[in-house]
């Protein structure tokens, strides 16, 4: 009868199946019953290789890739007992000199604007600007209407007996004088005596018929001045044409 036993005391062995690795409890040797023969365990192996050295081959490949992935899980299978705390290190270098500035960060976005602030005071007044020139004269506004007659006057006193009219008449002479008037225009006319006679009268008339609107005399009676004669002013109210006037003066001998 042949039996396999363990050669060596108190020896640990290993089970290997598939992915787990379990510790198998130490055996003690037991020594062979009497008649019966021993033989070692590990026999020889494939290619002559001994069988303790097989399984040492294969075990530390076997170890070598299990722990490669469950490292945390069988490291404390093969870690030591906890050394003594080591000594302590010398005392602290000198601090290292500073290193180079940063680059400037990117500029930061806007921040929210601020609440109005309280309108400031008013500043001092400025200085009067230079006066600007005239503008152009308007044009002239229609004529006003006719004042109402005014209260006779006092009557005056009687004056010089004057020269005989008839006498007068007879040696008169009328100056007539022609002016026109543009649509919405307003212009003046006058007729003069002639040198050394003076106006006893005269008058204005319009010549050129009209067909809508109306020509108003602002003024017609004798000239103001050196001259002796007579001045119409005439105002063209819409009339839509170019009204034609003749003024006339009547003039007689000055005595």
């Amino acid at each position: 009868m042949k039996m396999r036993s363990f050669t060596t005391a108190g020896i640990t062995g290993l089970v290997l199946a598939g992915a787990a690795l379990a510790p198998v409890p130490a055996v003690a040797a037991t020594p062979a019953p009497a008649g019966t023969t021993t033989e070692e365990l590990f026999g020889p192996g494939p290619g002559g290789m001994n069988c303790e050295e097989c399984l040492e081959e294969n075990l530390e490949r076997y170890l070598d890739a299990l722990l490669d992935k469950k490292m945390a899980k069988y490291q404390k299978l093969f870690k030591g007992e906890k050394g003594d705390t080591g000594t302590q290190g010398g005392p602290p270098g000198p601090a290292g000199p500073a290193g180079p500035a940063g680059k400037d960060g990117a500029p930061g976005k806007d921040g929210t604007p601020g609440e109005a602030g309280s309108p400031g005071k008013d500043g001092p007044a400025g200085k009067a600007g230079t006066p600007g020139k005239d503008g152009t004269p308007g044009k002239d506004g229609p004529a006003g209407k006719a004042g109402t007659p005014g209260k006779d006057g006092t009557p005056g006193k009687d004056g010089a007996k004057g020269t005989d009219g008839a006498a007068l008449l007879k040696q008169a002479t009328v100056v007539t004088s022609q002016f026109t008037v543009d649509n919405g225009k307003q212009a003046y006319g006058s007729a003069f005596c002639p040198g050394g006679s003076k106006v006893t009268g005269g008058g204005v008339r319009r010549t050129t018929i009209l067909t809508s609107g109306k020509v108003l005399t602002g003024y017609s009676g004798p000239t103001t001045g050196p001259r002796q004669g007579w001045s119409a002013h005439i105002y063209n109210d819409g009339t839509g044409l170019t009204v034609t006037m003749t003024v006339h003066a009547i003039c007689v001998p000055s005595p």
